[in-house]
């Protein structure tokens, strides 16, 4: 089975790194990460995040900028992409190339273009299960609606810390105590235990850095961060597995992330 998920940062949905460890910092700074090589003149050409919010022409280059001149190992590019052209194409060459099966790249489709669906997203991975854990590097996806509703630190904190923790998990797989989730097991995970192990993951790292960060301060996104967090929590803990590893990775996760769960939700969970 050659299945297919959306990987996303958004309302709900809204890490890491050695590569970005001081990524809060650095994107406050406009461009600071893509400097040190750079002439004057460059520099002087560099786009602002501000700039980018009334001119949609502008923001392909400033993630060039920003990101695509120094991308950590397993990301392959970063794209804006407000009409989902290409991430439509992405997904339908998968299937072309025999790495999903077509009953699943059609969800993902009918995802990407549902109301209630596409106005929760603005960035994406497209995970695949046959090259997740197999050094494969991965694209995010960009929306239009990220430029408009984030500020930059927001912005910055959703790709570096979030969909880049989705992107490594992609080209490395994930090690559990239970074992190594990797293209070999992976289908023998439904896709909600998916989703929800990598959102919460990405999610638990992004909070984390938020508040090293000082990122507190921004109140009203943090409580976006962890409403997600509890969705995923909630949503993997209503999951009847299907087969023992699918029994240890729900209960591991369950287990790792309790204690990040405020207490007067226990009683919405499973014995």
């Amino acid at each position: 089975m050659r299945l297919g998920i959306i990987a996303t940062t958004g309302l709900i949905g809204l890490g890491l790194m050695r590569f970005y460890s001081n990524s809060m910092t650095k994107c406050s700074q406009d461009s600071k990460i893509t400097l040190e090589n750079r002439s004057t003149e460059d520099n002087k050409r560099l786009i602002s995040y501000e700039a980018t919010r009334d001119n949609e022409d502008l923001r392909q280059e400033y993630v060039n900028q920003q990101f695509n001149k120094n991308l950590p190992y397993f990301v392959s590019e970063v794209i804006y992409d407000p009409r989902n052209v290409i991430v439509r194409n992405y997904i339908l060459d998968l299937v072309k190339d025999g790495k999903m099966d077509e009953d699943f790249a059609d969800s993902l489709l009918e995802e990407l273009v549902s109301n209630n669906k596409i106005s929760e997203q603005f960035m994406r991975n497209i995970v695949a299960t046959t090259l997740f854990g197999i050094k494969s590097k991965t694209p995010v996806f960009i929306t239009d609606r990220a430029f408009k509703k984030y500020n930059q630190n927001e912005f910055c904190s959703a790709l570096i810390e979030h969909e880049f923790v989705h992107a490594e998990d992609i080209y490395n797989g994930i090690k559990l105590k239970c074992g190594h989730v990797d293209f070999r097991n992976i289908d023998l995970l439904s896709s909600e235990v998916i989703r929800s192990m990598m959102e919460l993951r990405a999610l638990r790292n992004q909070m984390t850095k938020w508040i090293v960060d000082g990122g507190i301060a921004y109140e009203l996104y943090f409580v976006n961060l962890s409403s997600g967090f509890i969705h995923y929590y909630l949503t993997l803990d209503k999951v009847k597995p299907n087969n023992s590893f699918e029994v240890s990775v729900r209960a591991e996760l369950l287990e790792q992330y309790k204690k990040f769960i405020p207490k007067r939700f226990f009683s919405k969970i499973n014995p």
